[in-house]
């Protein structure tokens, strides 16, 4: 009979723990009863212990996969991939809460009726007496984040960025301005905002995670990492150039206002909250100091200039460098002058004296320079020809620069050889441009084979392929800007590799230099077809001749956009291959037929080799430009000037690098003999002035 009523009791406990079973489940008392035999017998643990069973069985079987599938299965964008997935968990979950619910107040009833039970009983509800609830959470916690996708985190430090920008979107005054088109957070049009949307779909999602416990193991400090780039982000845009204000207090008072206070709407909900959010307050106002300290760190050198205008920058500096340790590093980051100067001269008597010279014995440091060496330095011998480090390194970038361009060839292997050694002498720091230049060729490389493969579905090429070499503008010398207007056909098919750049690289783009590189063409005349590789001027020259057989320079230049005297220059290329004809005076029309044997040919045509780059002498008076403006707000103040003055004071405010301090006396004095010379200065009595026009 005690069989019998203990089997019953657990078909009982089953029926209402499966409740998606079709049979009809027992009614509460049914069920209090089952559990009371059960506890009477010592048996009540296996009831917790089945469930959790069942419940681990259905985690691995169903949930966890359909959990993961969620976030490929959703369409929607970024933002709502967790939501979503977290949605179908909080859903599967809801399901186990009322037997949870039932289980855990029965227990707590027989826990107050525990004397009454037998020893047995009372010895397995001791044991059993904890919180199911918070069993359940810890199984799930463990079972599904045991091994997460790596791209998990990725996922998660998007949601929490957009969200605080929806945060930031709500609760800005701006965002009633009429003449506002667009969100600027969420990048849509005013009318189809949906940041109000993305926060309470956040604070659902993030009040969810709370519910079933999985905040701190899942979320983790990706809302204080978040917190972090946004405060980084700021204050460098902040702090950019500003010096003549003070803008700690500002600082503090938008980080209460924005980041904290975002941080508090979801954050701290929990038991513990105002320790924790007085942690991660002090957490974040660190951040902001050593933030700010490094921005002004790096501007120091424009604050010193601009003192005392910048005073109040220094202050705000003071008060952080009290607060964060980073007086140290501020003092190791400046730079001193060198008060000792190397000694190139050369002792002769060294160099003659080779009745005594004996070469380096073979177990010899070759990392030491010995006499030998040094007799034989050519890499010296030109440093000092140019006169420093920096000239010659200058001038061995333009060279490189010159030497990839005019050949456009992607194989830099003798380059790279090259600058390995020249880095053993000067260093990695002053040939890091050079390096980032080989750099960009071989990425280029990479690049074209990806978007020529025809596996990028953002790319369809056009009737003839496109290869480029894209270069980081900054690290490359300035080039020669000449204009060159590409035939309309020809653009189209550039801005299609461009969209495809900036869907493969994100957040860059790409500016065509049009008049640089190389173009294979394929030339089919009467008769004859030539195969020939020249510049992008050429080739368009020839392509507009395509259109129309006959063209005047001055129509030409026109649609081309470049100098007639350029344009000139060029089409003598196509002249002298017999393409071209000059009927008169410079009128030109293309000659199908050509008067020998027709044939085909290859010919490779080789023009006349420019350099693509600046010269020193363009970039010596581009730089004397820029100081054009504040010589003549010094005439304007002091009315005239001598030279040697002019050359002082500009030297003492207007210079700011090292390029511009080769800026010799004698450059400054044909600087300025060609302002007189164009009636922008008067010389009078070796005084420079400005010239007085009659009004």
């Amino acid at each position: 009979m005690e069989l019998m009523n203990l089997d019953t009791a657990w078909s009982v406990i089953t029926k209402v723990l499966k409740r998606n079973e079709a049979e009809l489940a027992p009614t509460r008392d049914e069920f209090t009863s089952a559990v009371s035999v059960l506890h009477q017998n010592g048996m009540a643990h296996i009831i917790k212990e089945w469930f959790l069973t069942t419940f681990q069985e259905n985690m691995h079987d169903f949930i966890i996969p359909e959990f993961w599938k969620c976030f490929a299965n959703c369409e929607d964008g970024v933002f709502w991939k967790f939501p979503f997935a977290l949605n179908f968990l909080y859903n599967q979950f809801q399901n186990y809460f009322p037997v949870i619910e039932e289980l855990q107040n029965l227990q707590n009833r027989l826990v107050e009726q525990i004397h009454s039970l037998p020893l047995d009983g009372q010895k397995s509800l001791k044991n059993n007496n904890t919180c199911l609830k918070d069993e359940f959470f810890a199984v799930a916690r463990c079972l599904l984040f045991a091994k997460w996708p790596v791209d998990f985190r990725a996922v998660l430090v998007e949601f929490f960025s957009l969200s605080f920008k929806s945060y930031q979107s709500t609760s800005q005054v701006s965002k009633d301005n009429e003449s506002v088109i667009h969100c600027y957070y969420c990048e849509n049009s005013c009318d189809s905002c949906c940041c109000e949307k993305r926060l309470e779909v956040f604070y659902q999602t993030t009040q969810k995670l709370y519910e079933l416990q999985f905040f701190l193991t899942v979320v983790g400090d990706v809302p204080i990492n978040v917190a972090q780039d946004v405060v980084e982000t700021y204050v460098h845009d902040y702090c950019k150039g500003n010096f003549e204000v003070p803008l700690l207090d500002d600082l503090r008072s938008w980080l209460e206002k924005t980041v904290i206070a975002w941080l508090s709407s979801f954050y701290y909900n929990n038991s513990n909250s105002e320790k924790v959010g007085s942690e991660c307050k002090a957490r974040l106002l660190n951040i902001l100091y050593e933030a700010f300290a490094e921005v002004r760190m790096e501007q120091l050198f424009d604050i010193i200039i601009e003192f005392p205008e910048s005073q109040a920058a220094l202050e705000d500096l003071k008060e952080v460098l009290e607060i964060t340790n980073l007086r140290s590093k501020l003092i190791s980051s400046l730079k001193g002058v060198s008060v000792k100067l190397e000694d190139t001269y050369q002792n002769d008597e060294e160099g003659d004296n080779w009745e005594k010279w004996s070469p380096d014995p073979v177990d010899a440091d070759p990392a030491k320079t010995t006499e030998s060496q040094r007799s034989s330095d050519i890499i010296g011998i030109l440093v000092n020809i140019y006169g420093s480090k920096e000239l010659f390194v200058n001038e061995y970038r333009s060279l490189l620069a010159d030497r990839i361009l005019t050949t456009f060839s992607y194989n830099t292997d003798k380059e790279l050889r090259y600058l390995e050694m020249l880095k053993l002498r000067f260093g990695e720091s002053q040939l890091h441009c050079c390096e980032v230049m080989l750099k960009d060729i071989a990425d280029s490389k990479r690049l074209n084979a990806h978007l020529n493969s025809g596996e990028v579905k953002t790319y369809e090429q056009g009737d003839f392929p496109i290869n480029t070499m894209i270069l980081s503008a900054q690290f490359w010398p300035s080039f020669k800007e000449e204009k060159l207007k590409l035939p309309e056909y020809i653009w189209q098919n550039l801005k299609r590799f461009t969209t495809a750049f900036e869907a493969l690289k994100g957040n860059r783009s790409l500016t065509w230099k049009s008049h640089l590189g190389s173009v294979d063409l394929e030339i089919e005349l009467k008769g004859r077809t030539l195969n020939v590789t020249v510049s992008p001027v050429h080739a368009t020259i020839l392509w507009h001749f395509q259109e129309k057989p006959r063209w005047s320079i001055t129509e030409l230049s026109s649609e081309m956009q470049i100098q007639p005297s350029v344009l000139r220059r060029k089409i003598t290329l196509w002249q002298n291959h017999g393409i071209l004809y000059e009927t008169e005076t410079d009128v030109f029309v293309l000659i199908e037929e050509q008067q020998t044997a027709n044939r085909e040919a290859v010919v490779m045509i080789e023009e006349e080799e420019e350099s693509v780059t600046a010269s020193s002498q363009d970039m010596k008076e581009e730089e004397l430009q820029t100081f054009w403006s504040f010589i003549v707000g010094m005439l304007t103040n002091m009315e005239s000037l001598p030279l040697e003055r002019i050359h002082s004071m500009l030297r003492m405010f207007a210079v700011q690098g090292t390029s511009t301090n080769e800026c010799s006396i004698q450059d400054m004095k044909q600087f300025l003999e060609k302002k007189v010379r164009d009636r922008q200065l008067v010389y009078t009595a070796g005084m420079f002035k400005l010239p007085k026009f009659d009004s």
